[in-house]
């Protein structure tokens, strides 16, 4: 392990600078420059072949080409709409050919004469014509059926380029095969391989979006048909590898049975992906015939070039032609899209490495840093510039960058918490980190019929981890770095007092390989001293000037060994105080302190800090505010919140001098709205205690409610300011007041008085009916509530039916009036005066004429 000074390769932004993709921008600019087709159409077009420099030596455009550039070298500028936008717009050109009589007779010619813009070689190859589909699904994935130009969707393109393969143009139903154009019945395995795998990008994307069943079962079962075709006819069971083409019945002739390395590159990447959509099977003879493939192929590696020569006889041995031996870029380059392949689904870092020797190699000898390109050959040297050739390089690229990016790295300390606790000069960090390739996809199970994921991990053994150590400020402490040979690292690092005690320390950890990318992770951690505290006793939350408090720090000893240390407490206007104590291992130990504020002091808030140290080593420190006060306090303050009209309030508080030695002067003062009520000085004795009594005598005002501000001051400074609110009530209140408006003669009324007196004691009272002093139920009004209750009988006269007045007056024992009311009485004749007075009157005197009317007939009679 090494210490490092800087942040060196570890942190520098270089080592985030992926190496696959640093020379697009150059390649493109080399290609746009000097490619670009005189082609009148909505979108550029670019020509293929080129000389050393760039000069066009081939002024024809070619379709696959032009479709190709947006899914490499352009797919990281290209959006889905866009995309989308240029197939549409390639589609319009003249690259695209559309028979007028028959309407199924379709699709992209091989390329257009740039100078005539007529169609220089009309026939439509297979390949040419799988490309749209590799384009829109990779390109524009599941948005294939969301987006849309003009109504049209990427979908609605994948189908018609589907219905041309899968019509007789291209597909033979008698020999179960892909023709290699429309105009020749032979069966190319490349174009076959390449059929399967864009007839599997269908079935992939169309399941999981729930697309049309009839192409997806469809072209699920083309690609069985077509890769069991290709085993069963262009796979060599004896010698092993694909076949160049066969026949129109897959019969093969002279030159049809070597084995090229394009060809061969395809069959692994095929094998592979044809294994993943069929059940990924242990024993799986795709995936079997795919690692065979591979090992065969050494047949073709040129060890002094480190990369792959063009083809061989049937038996991978001998060489018809000297041609075979060439090593050329677009073969090369597809051959590290298979290596790549295999490392993805089998995490064998054996096929990575060989991807990386053919990046070397495309990197020391094809590249031509004078014209930022890659050249066609190096055996024999060829320096000219084929554009679709070095998009074959930047396809495999971007499968390389796809892997180098797909890396991870996990780091775990070697204690539960994830953000542990260390203590400085004994505890050790341990952490252990694993560098690995990780990948999730997705496989269709052929029994659910339904993908699953399946996640391939390998574990990089090599490469080199760099450790950078932040404090909480993400100040750069130390960096370190140490090389990683197994599967998982650890890293041992001793917590020293150079860290000093905080809460947040970071240690950030980046890997990487020189053929991985980086992966880097943020980790936390704590140091601590072992000293733990607890909360302080005794604490008060102010701090008066001159009582002396005494308070209690308990502070638990954690580490494995006892320490003598240095405890101080300071502050600012506090007596400072500083002790030694030894902190037994494991032992509450109590720190005591006498806290005391200095005289004059400033009010207000103030730290002190607790400080445990060895030497220059802080072990603790703990920070607690307090609120200093003045060397004087008041306390039980009480007042009367509503007071009687002319009555005196007895306002009261208790006075406190901390001073121990000396003696204070203290005037309190009541004001109402700035107008001063009272004043009074009073003497303190030192330490003294003393509850204060005050006479005040508020004035009344048009609201009865006064704001009354109290102050204690000292010379002509105020210390402290209370403000409180008092209501100011009249001695008595009317409740209520009653008597009734009619009455019987000779009844007596009621007049019912209820009044509070607001008084603490009893209130004499005279009570007057008009102008005439009388008897009441009551002797005095007392405190409270009370019923007061006066009869008079306004008349007994049968005859009287006016109305009578009385003012009832109630005054106190001063003579001054209380209240007074006046109220009138309508007489009502009573039903016992009825009958006395009016009916009897009546009824006598004829009762008695009738007895002697009754008696004077009687007589009459009797004379008869």
């Amino acid at each position: 392990m090494t210490e490092e000074t800087n942040l060196n390769i570890a942190a520098g932004p270089e080592i985030f600078v992926n190496p696959f993709t640093v020379n697009f921008s150059k390649v493109w600019n080399f290609f746009r420059t000097n490619y670009k087709s005189d082609l009148d159409m909505d979108k550029d077009t670019y020509y293929r072949f080129g000389n050393t420099l760039g000069v066009v030596s081939f002024d024809k455009v070619y379709s696959i080409d032009n479709l190709l550039l947006y899914k490499t070298l352009l797919k990281d500028d290209t959006d889905a709409i866009e995309t989308f936008d240029t197939y549409l717009k390639l589609r319009e050109s003249p690259l695209w050919y559309q028979d007028s009589i028959n309407q199924n007779s379709y699709g992209f010619v091989r390329a257009v004469d740039n100078t005539t813009g007529e169609i220089y070689d009309n026939d439509r190859y297979l390949i040419d014509n799988l490309m749209p589909i590799f384009l829109l699904i990779e390109n524009i994935g599941d948005q294939i059926n969301s987006i849309n130009i003009d109504s049209i969707y990427p979908k609605d393109s994948i189908d018609e380029i589907f219905n041309l393969i899968n019509s007789s143009q291209f597909w033979d139903d008698v020999n179960e095969g892909f023709y290699n154009t429309n105009s020749t019945t032979d069966k190319y395995a490349e174009s076959n391989l390449y059929a399967v795998l864009a007839l599997l990008e269908i079935h992939r994307i169309y399941e999981q979006l729930g697309l049309n069943i009839d192409i997806k079962n469809r072209v699920y079962e083309l690609a069985n048909i077509t890769m069991n075709k290709l085993l069963d006819k262009l796979w060599d069971n004896a010698d092993g590898g694909f076949e160049f083409y066969g026949k129109d019945d897959w019969t093969s002739e002279t030159g049809s049975t070597y084995k090229y390395l394009q060809t061969n590159a395809l069959g692994i990447i095929t094998l592979l992906e044809y294994w993943k959509e069929s059940g990924m099977q242990d024993e799986s003879t795709y995936f079997k015939n795919a690692t065979i493939l591979f090992n065969i192929m050494d047949a073709l590696w040129d060890s002094g070039f480190n990369a792959y020569e063009q083809y061989r006889e049937a038996s991978w041995i001998g060489i018809p032609i000297i041609n075979a031996t060439f090593v050329e870029l677009e073969a090369n380059s597809i051959m590290m899209s298979a290596c790549l392949k295999l490392f993805e689904y089998t995490g064998n870092l054996t096929y990575y490495d060989r991807a990386w020797q053919l990046y070397n190699t495309f990197e020391s000898s094809f590249y031509d840093t004078s014209v930022n390109s890659y050249k066609n050959s190096i055996d024999p040297v060829d320096n000219d510039k084929n554009f679709h050739a070095n998009l074959k390089l930047c396809e495999a690229y971007l499968n390389a960058f796809a892997i180098y990016n797909n890396t991870q790295l996990t780091s775990e300390y070697n204690v539960t918490s994830e953000i542990p606790d260390f203590l400085f000069n004994q505890d050790v960090l341990n952490i252990t980190s694993i560098y690995s390739y990780r990948k999730t996809d997705q496989f269709y199970n052929i029994t659910t019929t339904r993908y699953e994921s399946f996640t391939i991990e390998s574990q990089i053994d090599n490469a080199s981890i760099n450790y950078i150590f932040k404090n909480p400020e993400n100040e750069i402490l130390v960096t370190l770095s140490q090389q990683v040979t197994n599967t998982s690292t650890t890293f041992l690092y001793n917590i020293t007092d150079a860290f000093e005690i905080g809460q947040g320390y970071f240690l950030q950890i980046f890997v990487n390989s020189s053929n991985f990318g980086t992966s880097h992770v943020l980790k936390q951690f704590n140091v601590i001293s072992g000293l733990v505290d607890s909360p302080i006793l005794g604490l008060p939350s102010v701090l008066y000037q001159g009582p002396i408090i005494n308070i209690t720090v308990p502070i638990n000893n954690t580490r494995s060994q006892s320490v003598n240390l240095t405890v101080s407490m300071e502050g600012i206007d506090i007596i400072n105080e500083v002790q030694n104590i030894t902190f037994n291992t494991l032992v509450l130990t109590n720190v005591t302190f006498n806290l005391t504020a200095t005289l004059g002091a400033t009010i207000g808030p103030h730290t002190i800090n607790f400080i445990f140290k060895e030497g220059n080593i802080t072990y603790l420190e703990i920070s607690k505010i307090i609120n200093i006060g003045h060397s004087f306090d008041y306390t039980n303050f009480i007042y009367q919140s509503t007071i009687v009209n002319g009555v005196s309030a007895f306002p009261s508080l208790t006075l406190i001098n901390f001073l121990p030695n000396s003696t204070q002067k203290l005037n309190v003062s009541f004001y109402e709205d700035g107008n001063l009520i009272l004043r009074e000085e009073t003497h303190l004795i030192e330490d003294e205690i003393k509850t204060v009594y005050y006479e005040l005598d508020y004035p009344d005002t048009e609201t009865h409610l006064l704001n009354v501000t109290m102050k204690i001051s000292k010379g002509v400074t105020d210390f402290y300011s209370k403000q409180f609110n008092v209501e100011i009530i009249p001695k008595f209140e009317i409740v209520s007041a009653s008597f009734p408006e009619t009455i019987l003669q000779g009844s007596a009324a009621q007049f019912i008085l209820i009044i509070q007196n607001n008084l603490d004691v009893s209130e004499p009272f005279i009570f007057y009916v008009n102008g005439v002093q009388v008897d009441t139920n009551l002797n005095g009004l007392g405190p409270g509530i009370n019923r007061l209750v006066v009869e008079v009988i306004p008349s007994i006269n049968p005859y009287d039916f006016g109305k009578k007045s009385y003012t009832f007056e109630i005054k106190d024992s001063s003579n001054e009036p209380i209240v007074k009311y006046y109220f009138e009485v309508q007489m009502e004749l009573s039903s016992f005066n009825l009958v006395l007075f009016y009916i009897l009157p009546v009824l006598i005197p004829i009762g008695i004429i009738l007895i002697y009317k009754n008696k004077e007939i009687k007589n009459k009679m009797l004379r008869r």
